[in-house]
């Protein structure tokens, strides 16, 4: 059903938030440096309007790392100025062996001639910090994915859009794609140029988001 208003189609954004980010990684762009509305506008075309821009992301939690925290904190103040809906999972600690401190204890142990002996206190200084390093944190984002599949699945379902534009190089999105189109909905995928095989199979078209498109919707230093 086009938009009563202009009678162009609806069009609703999809945006992966850490996904697609990685995607742009050669291209030193993050969400405090990027108009995501600007680049709905440039996809969607005049042909389409633009109902809403749903972003993607995790839930950091103010007890953990600050500076990340405060990272969190500008982009949601940035993506609520730019009028993007904003859609939280969750982000959870997990941790592993950290296989380099391990190598480098290993290397330590290694007899060797009293005249190639580190000095003590540069021997005593690498093992501790092998030690305290033994072990690494690392923090992953759940339930995003599903969230994002759940509302594309369920926006169809409730005829929210004509178009849907899924930005993200997930495969996992497909579920949600395929269901969206089997009730008649377009959906686009974009991103930049990647591994994206099964997302590009699922959607009826895939955009691949240029230098040349990119450089259209930065944002101006002042804001």
């Amino acid at each position: 059903m086009p938009d009563a208003g202009t009678g162009r189609q609806r069009a609703v954004f999809f945006i992966d938030g850490a996904n697609i980010y990685r995607g742009f990684k050669s291209h030193e762009i993050d969400s405090n440096t990027f108009d995501l509305r600007l680049l709905a506008e440039s996809l969607a075309g005049p042909a389409r309007s633009v109902q809403e821009i749903r972003y993607y992301t995790g839930r950091v939690q103010r007890e953990g790392d600050e500076r990340i925290f405060r990272q969190y904190q500008r982009l949601l103040t940035t993506l609520n100025a730019q009028g993007v809906t904003v859609r939280l999972g969750r982000v959870e600690p997990r941790s592993e062996d950290n296989a380099l401190a391990d190598k480098l204890m290993r290397f330590l142990g290694a007899p060797r001639a009293p005249e190639k002996r580190l000095p003590a206190e540069v021997y005593d200084a690498l093992v501790s910090m092998a030690i305290q390093h033994r072990r690494v944190t690392y923090w992953i984002q759940k339930a995003v994915d599903t969230l994002l599949v759940c509302d594309l699945a369920r926006m169809a379902f409730e005829d929210k859009y004509d178009v849907a534009y899924v930005l993200s190089l997930d495969g996992d999105m497909t579920p949600g794609i395929e269901f969206a189109r089997s009730l008649g909905k377009t959906v686009f995928g974009a991103g930049p140029e990647g591994p994206n095989y099964q997302v590009k199979q699922a959607c009826n078209l895939f955009i691949v988001i240029d230098e040349q498109r990119l450089a259209t919707c930065y944002l101006p230093e002042d804001f």
